[in-house]
């Protein structure tokens, strides 16, 4: 079974739960993949040089400027857009889309490189 992960960084040696379930999926067999929108700095987990997580890591480049952030959604939604406007309007993502705007993320679900 494949797995994604959406955190928001990655990784983060405070989260060590989010860790163990993601080395618990692949201890199980399991395919994952982490979706992070910022790289963690400080101290690493073991885990992850032992698991090398960092090669299943894909991270958001979302920028924090709030015109530039506009701009790139406008300019994935021209890209692809029935499913940049069915994102745009789930309800039920509502917590996803806080912290990761699905028009930012869209481009990592389309194409050969997908997650």
């Amino acid at each position: 079974m494949k797995v994604l992960f959406m955190v928001s960084s990655f990784p983060a040696l405070s989260e060590t739960f989010i860790l163990n379930q993601i080395t618990g999926f692949i201890d199980q067999g399991h395919d994952i993949s982490i979706l992070a929108m910022t790289r963690a700095t400080g101290k690493i987990h073991p885990d992850v040089e032992k698991y090398d997580l960092m090669n299943k890591v894909q991270f958001v480049d979302i920028p924090k400027n709030p015109i530039a952030k506009l701009v790139k959604a406008l300019m994935i939604i021209r890209t692809v857009p029935k499913t940049g406007m069915r994102l745009l309007n789930q309800k039920k993502i509502r917590k996803i889309r806080l912290e990761f705007p699905p028009p930012s993320c869209l481009p990592l679900f389309e194409g050969p490189n997908k997650v």
